[in-house]
C-alpha cells in the first residue's frame, strides 16, 4: 500500500500458462482456461494475484465514521484513477475493504478492490499507447472508437449502478457514476446494518435494491427526510445523508440543461467536513443482517426487469396477431396503448426538475 491508501498488485500468475517454469510435466494448463470462444482472445483464464495491503469487508465496520472515513478515501481513489486514464466502473459493497491492521485487528482506511470491470478515458487510451504499445511488443494498440462504445454498456453490480446506467440512456460511463454508487453502498450499509428508522422497516433495503431498473431509487431520492433514516436527527451523518441524497438527485435528473453532475472536488469536501464534525456516534458497530420473511416471494431487479421485457414483448405480440375488429384510425391505440402507458408509468417514476421540485430535503440551500 502507498501513502494515499490505494491497493497494489503485488504479484500474479496464469494457471494456464503452459510455458511458465512454475509448473512441472504433471500440470494441466488445460483445466484452467476456456475452450469453447470462438478465439483464444476470447477463452476465460484461471490467474491468481496477490494485492496488498490485507482487507476486511466494510459491512463488518466499527462505526459509522469509519464508514465514512472509508468511503472518502474511496472516492479519492476513483478520482487517482481517474486522473491516470481509468475509471473503475464497478463499486460496490464487495468491492470496498477496510484495511486489516495485523498488528492491533483494527480496521482503518478503506480501498478498491476488483478492477476486473475498469475501463481507459480518452486520456488513458493515450498514455497506454505511448507507454506499452512499443516497437518490439504484442501489446495491441488501444482505440477510443471501440472503448467509447463499451463505456456505453451497463456494467457493475446492480444493486449499485447509477440511474443513468440502469436507464440505460446510452451517456458514457463515467466517474460521476462511480461516485453516486459510493453513496448507494453507504445506504445500503445502514439499512442493513444499522438501526435505522426508515418507514419500511426491514422491507426498507429490499423496496430499494431489488425494484426494477432505477424506479426504487428515484422514489428513494423523492422521498426527502427519508433519505436520512437515522433515529438521532443531531448527528453528522444525518446532514451528510441528506446533502449526498440532494446531490446524488441533481446529478441523475434526465435533463441535461438542469442536471448538475457531481463534482469530485465538491463531493469529498463534503465528506470531510462531516467527518471533522463532534457529535459522532460511538457504539453503532454493524450489526447481523436479519433476512426478511420470504412469505411474499420477490423478483430481484435484474430478474424483474427481464421478466417484465418477457411480458411487454408477449403482449405486443399477442396484440399484433389479434383480429382487428373496427378501422383504425390514426393516433389509434389499439397496438401501441400498452406502450403510452408504460411511458406514462415511466414518466411518473422519473424526478421533477429542481426547480418545480418541492424543497423537502432538511438543510438543502
Amino acid at each position: 500500500m502507498d501513502a494515499i491508501g490505494m491497493a497494489r498488485c503485488r504479484s500474479s500468475i496464469d494457471l494456464s500458462d503452459a510455458t511458465s517454469p512454475l509448473f512441472d510435466q504433471t500440470w494441466d494448463p488445460n483445466l484452467h482456461k476456456t475452450r469453447f470462444a470462438f478465439d483464444n482472445a476470447r477463452q476465460r483464464l484461471h490467474t491468481r494475484t496477490l494485492l496488498t495491503p490485507v482487507g476486511s469487508s466494510i459491512e463488518n465496520f466499527p462505526s459509522t465514521k469509519r464508514v465514512v472515513e472509508a468511503l472518502l478515501n474511496v472516492s479519492i481513489h476513483l478520482e487517482i484513477a481517474y486522473d491516470a486514464g481509468i475509471i473503475h466502473r464497478d463499486v460496490s459493497v464487495g468491492n470496498i475493504l477496510f484495511v486489516e491492521d495485523t498488528s492491533t485487528k483494527s480496521s482503518v482506511a478503506g480501498f478498491l478492490v476488483d478492477w476486473d470491470y475498469a475501463e481507459l478515458t480518452q486520456d488513458g487510451i493515450k498514455r497506454f499507447n505511448e507507454v506499452f504499445v512499443t516497437p518490439g511488443s504484442n501489446r495491441l494498440k488501444a482505440s477510443w472508437e471501440e472503448i467509447k462504445e463499451t463505456l456505453k454498456e451497463m456494467t457493475g453490480t446492480f444493486a449499485f449502478m447509477a440511474i443513468a446506467i440502469l436507464e440505460e440512456r446510452g451517456e458514457r460511463h463515467d466517474t460521476v457514476h462511480d461516485l453516486e454508487s459510493v453513496y448507494w453502498v453507504l445506504i445500503w450499509l445502514i439499512l442493513r446494518h444499522t438501526k435505522h428508522s426508515h418507514p419500511h422497516g426491514a422491507n426498507a433495503c429490499h423496496n430499494l435494491y431489488d425494484a426494477p431498473e432505477s424506479s426504487g431509487k428515484l422514489q428513494w431520492l423523492n422521498s426527502g427526510p427519508s433519505t436520512a433514516p437515522l433515529p438521532d436527527k443531531e448527528t453528522p451523518l444525518h446532514k451528510l445523508l441528506l446533502e449526498m441524497a440532494r446531490m446524488v438527485y441533481l446529478g441523475a435528473v434526465r435533463f441535461e440543461d438542469l442536471r448538475q453532475s457531481i463534482l469530485h472536488e465538491k463531493w469529498c469536501a463534503m465528506l470531510r467536513d462531516a467527518l471533522g464534525k463532534s457529535g459522532w456516534p460511538v457504539d453503532d458497530a454493524a450489526i447481523p443482517y436479519q433476512l426478511v420473511s420470504a412469505n411474499q416471494p420477490h423478483l430481484n431487479g435484474e430478474s424483474a426487469r427481464q421478466s417484465q421485457a418477457r411480458e411487454r414483448k408477449s403482449l405486443q405480440q399477442q396484440q399484433l396477431e389479434a383480429p382487428v375488429t373496427g378501422p383504425l384510425k390514426r393516433g389509434s391505440d389499439k397496438i401501441t396503448g400498452n406502450n403510452e402507458s408504460q411511458a406514462r408509468k415511466k414518466r411518473r417514476t422519473t424526478p421533477d426538475p429542481p426547480s418545480s421540485r418541492p424543497a423537502t430535503f432538511e438543510g438543502s440551500p
